[in-house]
């Protein structure tokens, strides 16, 4: 099945943004070209590229994102509604070739069925601006409706033990992992993500070590003590699993998790797009969801609409994300920018954002122990707005939050939002989104390597006057300027953002919570007490619910995970 246009299929024509990596590319849009090898799948960066320049030994992820030969019609071939079938892209003479990927076992066969098959959607979304097509539902609209009832599914922010890297060289115990629960429990998050290392006969690397038992906890975990300390604190526990433990006996892994009172799991090193694991994915969406889990899927190929049919199935990444922050260069402003015309176009995209210890390209230095970004303290609190993911991760180490500059945004920003709106910008430049939870709308701006001044126009408004909360680049890269003001639907509001920088503002109708005479007041809690920069206000709440839902590098090897980065 298929979607397309005769004016589409002018992108032969056109410039292609393309993502190189390995034997990968994805496709996104016209801009300033990168290409970069990189070991993983999925997890590349994006470049630009002619259809004459793509090569035939190459594999590509889609969306392939492209502008017309004129510039004034965007488009994006992408996919959905994958179960059953398999992934497959590549480069033909004049243009593309959708190819499924071949299973494992041959170099042949890459679907089989013994009842039929539904092949996947290939459609083509267009637009007149790049980032119009970065709130179409288009994806999920041509995949299976939702297969079940999913009002127990709880979006909101998960605090994690591994991106800070605090564990390095530890053992797991039950202190260490508690002091996230407490964070997350002074804050209203509801959900912890403990990585790597919890199981019994785990290896010091992430790998899928032939003795690790993930039915069972390390000796010096007691698992019901572990679940019983976090509900008392109304946090749930995300645990982390290599896919190769649980694809075998997923049954027993699921009903074993679901006994302990787990909230979640986070799937891992999937990696591949072919049938089988294409197959493993929609299983464990179905599987999780009989047992009221959430899902994440991490080096997973880039999403398909599952998430649609199976609303448990809250996010996943398929994307270079801020993890390589720990061990290369490749986190770019201009990258971080791009991914809004690209990846994003595919559904829920978890980036892991939440680096508090801020820089500019210039200052960055790799730390796989506490690591820094390349962006500010700005674009840090913007990616929450930018980036659509209804399970956002707070990665960084909870004392890099303590009295930090925009930890009070943090703090009540949504997860899930209702509307969403492009505002301007193209992906060579910056991106501008604003995003409406009931009545509140949030703008997020983020910039590529050159700043600017963006003016805001706020027709979005609703009638009568709002205040205005804005967050913009401070003096340094780890500050942030707060400014508070009473706006109406017929004025604008410029932004200022430094070159990697970026900045949000929160818009609340007059008279109610959070609006101007009675300012940033913590609607995360329900204390009523002020939220200042670098105050520590807030108390728990009940999480929002869900229904229907979306470089250069360094020579040498990568580290192992437990020492703390990312195995096969």
């Amino acid at each position: 099945m298929m979607t397309a246009s005769p004016s589409a299929m002018s992108c032969q024509a056109a410039r292609l943004c393309c993502q190189a990596g390995g034997d990968r590319l994805a496709v996104s849009q016209p801009g300033a070209m990168r290409d970069q090898r990189v070991q993983w799948l999925h997890e590349v960066m994006w470049s630009e590229l002619k259809i004459s320049e793509l090569k035939a030994d190459k594999l590509y992820d889609l969306p392939a994102a492209c502008a017309s030969a004129s510039g004034r019609t965007h488009f994006a071939i992408a996919q959905s509604n994958l179960p059953g079938y398999a992934g497959g892209l590549e480069p033909v003479a004049s243009g593309f070739d959708l190819r499924g990927r071949p299973l494992p076992a041959t170099a042949v066969v890459a679907v089989g069925a013994r009842d039929g098959l539904t092949s996947p959607w290939r459609e083509i979304m267009m637009g007149d601006r790049a980032g119009d097509l970065i709130p179409s539902p288009l994806i999920g609209d041509l995949s299976t409706p939702p297969q079940g009832e999913f009002s127990w599914v709880k979006p909101g922010k998960v605090a994690w033990d591994w991106w800070s890297g605090p564990t390095a060289g530890e053992k797991p115990s039950l202190e260490g992992y508690e002091r996230f629960f407490d964070f997350a429990a002074a804050f209203g998050f509801p959900y912890v993500l403990i990585d790597a290392g919890w199981a019994h006969g785990s290896t010091p690397c992430s790998d899928a070590g032939p003795k690790t038992d993930i039915t069972r906890a390390d000796p010096a975990i007691d698992m019901p003590a572990l679940v019983k300390y976090a509900a008392d604190r109304h946090v749930g526990l995300v645990l982390w699993a290599h896919w190769r433990h649980v694809q075998p006996r997923m049954v027993e892994v699921l009903d074993t998790q679901q006994r302990w009172g787990i909230k979640g799991v986070t799937v891992d090193f999937t990696m591949r797009d072919d049938q089988e694991i294409v197959n493993f994915h929609h299983d464990m969406a179905r599987e999780t969801a009989k047992r009221h889990l959430l899902l994440d899927l991490h080096a997973a190929y880039p999403p398909g609409g599952l998430a649609r049919t199976y609303a448990n199935f809250i996010t996943q990444d398929g994307v270079l994300g801020a993890e390589y922050n720990k061990f290369s260069w490749l986190v770019t402003p201009g990258h971080n920018v791009r991914l809004a015309y690209t990846r994003m176009l595919l559904g829920p995209m978890d980036y892991t954002p939440g680096g508090f210890r801020n820089s500019t390209p210039e200052t960055f230095a790799v730390h796989e122990v506490m690591p820094m970004t390349q962006t500010t303290r700005g674009q840090a609190l913007a990616k929450y707005v930018v980036y659509d993911s209804p399970l956002q991760m707070m990665a960084d180490n909870p004392d890099a939050y303590a009295g930090a500059p925009g930890f009070d945004f943090l703090k009540i920003v949504p997860t899930a939002w209702e509307e969403t709106r492009f505002i301007g910008a193209t992906p060579e430049t910056y991106v501008a989104l604003d995003r409406r939870k009931g009545d509140v709308w949030y703008v997020g701006a983020m910039a590529n390597e050159d700043g600017r001044t963006v003016d805001i126009p706020l027709s979005f408004l609703g009638q009568g006057q709002h205040s205005a909360r804005l967050w913009a680049d401070g003096a340094d890269p780890d500050s942030v300027d707060t400014k508070l003001k009473a706006v109406t639907a017929s004025d604008h509001l410029p932004l200022a953002m430094k070159a990697a920088g970026g900045g949000v503002i929160v818009f609340t109708p007059m008279g109610r919570q959070g609006g101007l005479n009675q300012p940033a007041y913590a609607r995360e809690g329900g204390s009523g007490r002020q939220l200042r920069s670098g105050s520590s206000g807030g108390s728990p709440r009940e999480p929002e619910r869900i229904n229907d839902p979306g470089a250069r590098r360094r020579d040498g090897p990568r580290p192992c995970r437990r020492a703390r980065s990312r195995a096969p």
